[in-house]
């Protein structure tokens, strides 16, 4: 009987154990902090039809470890000083598919960023002209600086509306 019992508690134990070795290798990926990753920005582009133009602020590891990032950059679009909104644009968070990246050396994570031009009946018209573009990586309070993506290119500030023109997606893994 005491055979049997020792059998039953060790067939448990090593059922629970095999999950736990598994999610350990996971949790043991450390984060990516702001001294590990590298900023840039991708063109703009233009989704078809739409009025918003799109560009990706991309984090890679620079570090020689692995890392993982996962949510929301915090990004914001620095210029002049507006007299209304000031000379900081921080755009929101779009929903989205929230997800680790798991970062080996070199590899990248990106998040789109959307925003309206402000397009009159003659075409692009003068609105705010961002010069830089500051992110902070989830997880850290350190911000990474890049210029903005196209000289010219202006930006349509709009307040806290419920369906604001500019945001940002979750990071995704970049190649």
């Amino acid at each position: 009987m005491k055979l049997a019992t020792s059998a039953a508690a060790l067939a448990l134990v090593s059922a629970l154990a095999v999950p736990a070795a598994a999610n350990t290798t996971a949790a043991a990926t450390p984060w990516c902090g702001a001294d590990s990753l590298s900023l840039a920005a991708s063109p703009p582009i233009s989704p078809g039809q739409q009025i918003y133009l799109h560009f990706y602020v991309i984090l890679t590891n620079v570090s020689q470890q692995t890392c993982t990032l996962r949510g929301y950059p915090g990004v914001d679009l620095v210029g002049p000083d507006g007299p209304t909104l000031g000379p900081t644009y921080s755009l929101p968070r779009q929903s989205g598919d929230v997800q680790a990246v798991v970062l080996a050396p070199g590899a990248s994570a990106a998040s789109l960023v959307a925003f309206l031009p402000k397009i009159g009946p003659g075409g692009w018209e003068p609105a705010w002209p961002p010069t830089t573009i500051v992110v902070t990586p989830p997880d850290s309070t350190t911000q990474l600086q890049t210029p903005w993506i196209a000289d010219g290119l202006t930006v349509l500030r709009q307040g806290d509306g419920t369906h604001p023109g500019g945001h940002v997606g979750p990071l995704q893994p970049y190649a």
